[in-house]
This record gives structure tokens, C-alpha cells and sequence, in this order.
């Protein structure tokens, strides 16, 4: 099955339980399952019952409901995305309907980390955006993601803030929207950093492969 919390798909045995209404003598009951994803290890918990009136022999269990998550991955990181920053997006995802803090948090931690992985080795978030819009040490930012970069300095005021290996998870005050903003922000950095660059090694690949077995060098 799929994890709703983080979107891996995970084999694991169901557990559950009855839970029958004390004075009912009708076959009513609730059926609560459950199990824990081996990749998160948060729990997926369904809610199925029969119906109270069961005078018609017909009728069957109800639907299962899944009461948690409450919000359930709809989206998860690129496949090209280091295993560690994917999860923390994720779950940045994850966290938003209920904390625009928590998530904002998650978001700066899984910032610093794309561009320390991009050679920004800066002693904290602000001065490591700084090196990047400039281009120093790696490949120039596009202009799209670089004025996102003038915006995402500013919330949470990471400059009252500075996010150091510390302080990378403090959680400060920030508006919902920003959260949402900083995961737009991290979607560009994966798409430019990861997504595309694996593109282009898979094409090139396929290019050299041809080339060889038409007799000629691979591509330079």
C-alpha cells in the first residue's frame, strides 16, 4: 500500500479491531485498522463500519474512511531528490494544513541542505542564498528562482533568525502563505538542480548507446 503520510508504497501486514457499542444487539460495529509505513514509520488509520439499521440483509460494511493522516499526500519529491531532503519535504508538505510554522521549519532545513549539496558551505541560510544568487561555486541560479530567493529572506525574518546546523529547525512566526511560497521555492531548486540534470544524463545516455552501436565515439 501507499503511505498517506509520505506517499512510499510499503508492504506490511494490517492489524484491527472491533468496537461494538455496549446495549446494541443489532450487529453494528466499527472496524478501525491500521499500519505503520516502514519508510516514515508514521501509521495510516482507516474507519469502516456497518450500519446501525441492518433490517435489510443486503446491506454490506461502509466505505473505509482513513481519519490519519487527516490530509493525505497528494504530492511527494522528485525521484532525482537526495533521500533526506525528499523526506523532509514531504513531511513540510505534510504539516502544512496543520502548522505553517512547523512546515515553514521543515522547508528552511531542506533549503540549506539543497544548496550545501550544491557546494554553499556558508555559516548560515541567509549567507548561503546570498552565494547562490551570485553564483559562487556553482552553476548560476535562473532569474525566476533567484528574485523568489529576495522574497524568501524575509520570512520568518531569517535575518533576525539566522539558520545555522544549530538553529536550522527553529520554529519561527510566519505567515501560511509564506510556507506555501518556501515549498514553490524548493520545487524550482529540484527541478533546477536535480530533476532536469538527471534528465540530461538519462538523454545523453541514450545518445551514447546509439552512437556505439552505430561504431561512433560517444558524445562529448
Amino acid at each position: 500500500m501507499k503511505c498517506q503520510n509520505c506517499s512510499v508504497s510499503y508492504q506490511v501486514q494490517e492489524q484491527q479491531v472491533n468496537i461494538r457499542p455496549a446495549g446494541y444487539t443489532v450487529a453494528a460495529h466499527w472496524v478501525v485498522s491500521w499500519t505503520f509505513c516502514a519508510s516514515c514509520h508514521q501509521p495510516n488509520i482507516s474507519l469502516q463500519a456497518t450500519p446501525f439499521d441492518n433490517s435489510d440483509p443486503g446491506k454490506t460494511k461502509l466505505d473505509k474512511t482513513l481519519i490519519y493522516p487527516a490530509h493525505p499526500m497528494t504530492e511527494n519529491a522528485p525521484n532525482a531528490v537526495t533521500l533526506d531532503i525528499a523526506k523532509d519535504f514531504n513531511e513540510a508538505l505534510a504539516v502544512l494544513p496543520h502548522s505553517a510554522k512547523a512546515s515553514a521549519a521543515l522547508s528552511r532545513r531542506c533549503l540549506q541542505a539543497i544548496l550545501s549539496e550544491q557546494g554553499f558551505k556558508q555559516s548560515n541560510l541567509v549567507k548561503q542564498i546570498d552565494a547562490a544568487q551570485n553564483g559562487v561555486g556553482a552553476v548560476a541560479l535562473p532569474s525566476y528562482i533567484s528574485e523568489h530567493f529576495d522574497a524568501i529572506r524575509n520570512f520568518g525574518n531569517f535575518s533576525a533568525h539566522p539558520i545555522t546546523d544549530i538553529t536550522q529547525l527553529q520554529v519561527v512566526p510566519v505567515e501560511p502563505h509564506e510556507a506555501e511560497w518556501s515549498l514553490d521555492i524548493l520545487r524550482d531548486l529540484f527541478d533546477h538542480y536535480y530533476v532536469k540534470p538527471a534528465l540530461a544524463k538519462k538523454q545523453k545516455a541514450a545518445l551514447d548507446a546509439k552512437l556505439t552501436a552505430a561504431g561512433k565515439p560517444p558524445s562529448k
